[in-house]
């Protein structure tokens, strides 16, 4: 049974992954509920012989490892048997709270436990069918005590917790905010249009959380990380993962893509602290490329992105095994693999390309036009493009998966079933004649007789050396020196710059196959080079199947240009030979970032500030111009400019905003009191909102700009007409009681 803490359930046995993500992540939830999920083995239910009601499923929390029955669940507030807080809460007082706060220990009781104990440094053992408890232990940093007096003493009680060894990558709970539901910083009130209203509330469901990275006197994380499960990668895998990052790390940094949040949803709530964090995508390639799409998405700089590190879950896992994290996970340890992510890394430069497709107004009418579409399934290639035979394998095994998923359930069957379609194509001969309805284009050079001499059935664009699983289908790097600079002589053309193949080099390599030659790539084999270029043209005269990154379709007659998008900063894992190779030479590893200035290597990455225009216009007009955006931009006064980075928050630019119209020559704007005016929301294109101030502290400048254009912030000026007082009979209650909470009233854990 999964569900929140306190709660229970007579009329239904189970719940759904996807309801217990959205209770933990819900309005409701309070920073110490327990993350429970079904008991995968056996465990003794902690409320005690005596209250324990031995009845129900047996439920495991993933944050604390408390095990209950289902029925003891409204046992556990009364014992106080609470969770580790994974959050701070401060709105619940009225005031935030202050980031210097020490965390404490959060003990938490064992019957069995592992190890030895901190203080006598004896192992710990348990009596058969003993149900007393033998060890106290701290669900943050894994400290274990013996419960005898002479082990642990109450000092430990209120002792400050530095997370322990993965203190550098823990995510603190003074971090994580939740937005309050309402909150008034003044009794004057803006009368809301009903449109207003729905975005408010659609806003709140939508964004519950938001991160602020504090500076504290308490230990300071280096390397912050962010982590996304896909659980429906890897069989179980990827279930067992998430269940043991959530016991290792705060739960509130690992994110269940499968069954949860889309990637998008942790990355607006982590916003602010970007530049600082590092991402692990446990999952296949598909789902970097998932993160990547969603950080795309938010409009900041691709310098900016995290590096991202993969815990490799999927089927082919190309990308993954190019960084060095190799082919799959093998139920390791990740408890030995995530220091590994500060300590055996290297930040790169990933390149990743943009695949424009037009119609190609040349073709002649197809006759073979069903399925096929006009527009690739993805527009940014990480690893690969292809088109001809091998898009056509992919394509009918996907076709196979969505028909029959039931068989499709392991790396194992996928690869057999993979493997079963392409032996067909080799005897059919698929696309043998791919040659007669394309034409290419290198860098200016036409490359179209050479494929047609070599009668290629498939084109493939790499990006990075690794393809199918592992294979090279570059080959060895001197023969095609030869190979090509032979073709150029016979052609009166060039010889061409060959390098060895590289994802940050801006170029990729075009690599031909026949049906054979492609079936020998599993057995060492290799594709004949065609070229290295940074922009290719590619053209079809019929519908051709391609695929982009294992997204195959059916394309229509069209003209593909393939060009350098961005280069994004990823985590390349090294191996203890390469890094004892580098120490052996005297020279300090790129990733050697010690903590000391680890947090100052962020700092320097995340200044990259910008002019951003400030305007006003008064509160009329706005009421009268919002469904125009457009118009209402134009009808704008600019009055100055402040210095903006992407990700400040309105909070943090009030101030400055509020400078400018004071110091604006308009008599109106000058006597605007820093009460009176909102930020407008200018990046719908369908209507502009006002910003209420409750929601300026987790709203980002880049959010509220144009979409197009140049940064401009534009405020809405309110008058006297246009606000009404909001006598003291009506303040909600929680609110007048927040206003009599003075900071000495909040508690300090």
């Amino acid at each position: 049974m999964l569900m929140n803490n306190g709660t229970t359930s007579s009329d239904r046995t189970s719940v759904s992954a996807k309801e217990r993500m959205a209770k933990y992540w819900s309005e409701t939830c309070h920073p110490d509920d327990h993350f429970w999920d079904t008991l995968h083995g056996s465990g003794d239910c902690h409320v005690g012989e005596i209250d324990c009601r031995n009845s129900g499923t047996k439920l495991k929390c993933m944050a604390c490892h408390l095990v209950a029955h289902e029925a003891c669940l409204p046992v556990l507030p009364k014992k106080n048997l609470k969770c580790k807080s994974t959050y701070a809460d401060p709105w619940i007082y009225g005031k935030r709270l202050i980031s210097s706060v020490p965390m404490r220990h959060h003990w938490v009781h064992r019957l069995t436990q592992d190890g030895r104990c901190f203080k006598c440094s004896k192992s710990f053992q348990s009596k058969l069918m003993n149900k007393e408890v033998i060890v106290i232990m701290c669900s943050w940093c894994k400290v274990s005590y013996h419960n005898k007096a002479k082990c642990f003493n109450t000092d430990l009680i209120e002792q400050t917790c530095d997370f322990g060894a993965l203190k550098d990558i823990i995510i603190p709970p003074t971090w994580i905010n939740k937005i309050p539901t309402s909150r008034c910083s003044t009794y004057r009130r803006v009368v809301l249009s009903n449109a207003s209203v729905r975005r408010r509330k659609r806003n709140r469901k939508e964004r519950i959380f938001f991160v602020n990275p504090l500076q504290s006197t308490v230990s300071m994380p280096a390397f912050p990380l962010l982590i996304f499960v896909n659980a429906k990668s890897g069989g179980k895998k990827g279930k067992k993962l998430f269940r043991d990052l959530c016991w290792l790390v705060n739960p509130r940094q690992v994110f269940e893509l499968s069954y949860g949040k889309s990637p998008r949803f942790a990355l607006d709530m982590y916003r602010k602290c970007l530049p600082q964090l590092r991402i692990l995508v446990c999952g296949g390639d598909g789902t970097v490329s998932w993160v990547f799409s969603s950080l795309d998405a938010m409009k900041i700089p691709s310098s900016r992105y995290p590096p991202i590190g993969i815990i490799p879950l999927g089927t082919g896992n190309d990308l993954s095994q190019t960084m060095g994290w190799g082919s799959t996970y093998f139920d390791d340890s990740i408890a030995e693999i995530l220091p590994s992510v500060m300590q055996d890394t290297v930040s790169v430069k990933f390149d990743r390309w943009y695949i424009d497709v037009a119609p190609n107004p040349t073709s002649e009418q197809s006759k073979d036009t069903e399925n096929a579409i006009d527009s690739l399934p993805v527009n940014v290639m990480n690893n690969y493009f292809s088109i001809g035979v091998d898009a056509h394998i992919a394509l009918q095994f996907h076709e196979s998966r969505a028909a029959k998923p039931e068989i499709h359930k392991s790396r194992f069957k996928n690869r057999l079933v993979y493997g079963s379609i392409g032996t067909k194509d080799l005897f059919k001969r698929a696309w043998k004649d791919l040659s007669e309805y394309i034409s290419l284009e290198c860098d200016g050079i036409d490359h179209t007789n050479r494929i047609k001499e070599l009668g290629l059935h498939c084109l493939l664009i790499l990006n990075i050396p690794k393809y199918a699983g592992g294979t090279m289908p570059w080959g060895n790097q001197a023969s095609s020196l030869v190979t090509l600079g032979i073709w150029a002589v016979n052609n009166s053309m060039p010889i061409p710059k060959i390098s060895s193949p590289s994802y940050e080099d801006g170029r990729v390599e075009v690599v031909g196959f026949t049906a054979a030659s492609l079936a020998a790539l599993q057995v060492g084999g290799r594709g004949v080079r065609i070229a290295q270029c940074s922009y290719l043209r590619l053209t079809t005269k019929k519908v051709i199947p391609v695929q982009v990154d294992g997204e195959p379709c059916k394309l229509s007659p069209s003209i593909i240009t393939i060009s350098l998008f961005c280069k994004v900063p990823m985590l390349k894992r090294i191996s203890h030979k390469d890094n004892e190779q580098l120490n052996s030479l005297g020279l300090r590893p790129e990733y050697a970032v010690t903590r000391a200035c680890a947090v100052t290597i962020c700092d320097e990455m995340a200044k990259c500030t910008s002019k951003v225009n400030v305007a006003f216009i008064p509160w009329t007009e706005y009421e009268q111009l919002k469904c125009t955006p457009s118009e209402l931009s134009r009808h704008a006064t600019v009055v100055g400019e402040i210095e903006a980075d992407y990700d400040n928050d309105l909070e943090h630019l009030r101030p400055l905003v509020d400078s400018i119209l004071q110091s604006s020559t308009s008599a109106l704007l000058s006597n605007t009191t820093n009460e009176e005016w909102y930020y407008l929301d200018c990046s719908n294109t369908d209507e502009v909102f006002h910003i209420d101030r409750s929601y300026e502290a987790f709203t980002s400048v880049t959010e509220i700009c144009e979409k197009n254009g140049s940064p401009l912030v534009i405020v809405g000026y309110v008058s006297s007409n246009s606000v009404a007082s909001v006598p003291d009979e009506l303040l909600n209650p929680l609110q007048k009681r927040f206003q009599e909470i003075s900071v000495a009233s909040v508690p300090s854990n």
